[in-house]
């Protein structure tokens, strides 16, 4: 009884970080720009941290697809060697040039994670890669997150950069307080709003 117990612990603690790492994305891509930037953004609880990403790349000034295959492991990150991947079937750009006063991004190395839910993305700075999901389309959004079980933000001591790339393009790395469900839900119906406002904002100035 107590190792069913435990497992289903496990399952109900599996789909709260997966609500919230998906909740994260969702609202870091209703509350960014329409540039073709990506973010990523590490929280905590105390106990186990979620790295949330989205954003879209404009793809036009990388050219075509260096290859493709798929992305092994699924999820990793090497802060001190500016590695970020959500892997899965990719299309891959190789010698891309990560512009950062820094190559890492914090001070561990590589750390396994779980996959919460999203699209393929992985750069890394020091290798000058760059993949994005199979037959991506460019400018088209990407959103997903990472979970890392048992280190906070603390132990992977991240620090916020920007890596700049294919003319102007950026992507951020940072760090954020995980908010209330209450906090989540308003932030969510702000963003909703937001975004409405946006669309409708586009269609009126295309019909002028």
């Amino acid at each position: 009884m107590n190792n069913n117990l435990t497992h289903n612990q496990r399952k109900r603690t599996m789909k709260t970080y997966r609500c919230l790492g998906l909740c994260l994305a969702t609202l870091m891509l209703l509350c960014s720009s329409a540039d073709a930037d990506v973010i990523i953004t590490f929280t905590d609880d105390g106990t186990h941290t979620t790295a949330a990403f989205s954003g879209s790349v404009d793809t036009g000034p990388l050219g075509a697809p260096t290859g493709s295959g798929v992305l092994q492991p699924t999820s990793i990150i090497s802060p001190t060697t500016g590695l970020f991947a959500y892997g899965g079937s990719v299309d891959r750009w190789e010698g891309v040039t990560f512009s950062s006063p820094t190559t890492g991004y914090g001070s561990t190395g590589s750390l396994l994670g779980q996959t919460l839910g999203g699209d393929e993305f992985q750069f890394n700075a020091s290798s000058g890669r760059l993949e994005l999901p199979t037959g991506y389309v460019s400018g088209t959004s990407i959103t997903g997150a990472l979970l890392f079980a048992g280190v906070t933000v603390a132990d992977l001591g991240i620090a916020p950069s920007v890596y700049t790339f294919g003319e102007g393009q950026t992507i951020s790395v940072g760090t954020a307080a995980v908010p209330e469900p209450s906090t989540i839900v308003m932030l969510l119906t702000g963003g909703l709003g937001l975004a409405t406002y946006r669309i409708r904002r586009k269609r009126t100035l295309r019909n002028k």
